[in-house]
């Protein structure tokens, strides 16, 4: 595998051993997103909507032939699986 920013998967290999996690996680009023351990620009006031961004975004990834998870971090701190 070849490591693209910050020791992410090159997409350019279709690297799909790799399991590509985005993370829904409250901050303050809002859940943001994040990819790996970057935060992805995307945020929402409702839980259900930020859902639905990082399927959006996760489903680039998986047309680039990456596995992808999605997660929504609890308040102790683990998370749960949401998609797919």
């Amino acid at each position: 595998m070849t490591a693209g920013k910050k020791g992410e998967p090159d997409l350019r290999n279709g690297d799909a051993t790799t399991v590509m996690e985005y993370h829904i996680g409250p901050h303050g009023l809002r859940w943001d997103g994040e990819r790996g351990a970057a935060f992805t620009g995307s945020f929402a006031y409702d839980m259900d909507v930020a859902i639905g961004a990082a399927i959006a975004d996760a489903q680039h990834d998986q047309h680039n032939g990456l596995k992808v998870s999605i997660c929504i971090q609890q308040i102790d701190g683990s998370c749960r699986h949401v998609w797919p």
